[in-house]
């Protein structure tokens, strides 16, 4: 779905969009392709999603976490 975005013309020049593009096709590259592998407190680093996960209270806000991530408790 990220992709699509950058076909768009809200980012201003092409100097721009090749910056983000390469942000965006590095962050893919190095942990959304290769997920499958990491732990779960990997994944909760590489998304930046430890203090979310630290602060849930019910379990039910801890599953919308692992969701995000693609892991089962």
């Amino acid at each position: 779905m990220v992709e699509r975005f950058f076909g768009n013309v809200w980012i201003p020049s092409a100097e721009d969009h090749s910056k983000a593009y390469h942000i965006w096709a590095s962050f893919r590259d190095d942990v959304i392709r290769n997920i499958g592998g990491m732990t779960m407190s990997e994944r909760l680093y590489a998304f930046g999603l430890f203090e979310r996960y630290d602060s849930c209270k019910t379990e039910t806000e801890k599953l919308v976490v692992y969701d995000k991530v693609h892991a089962r408790p």
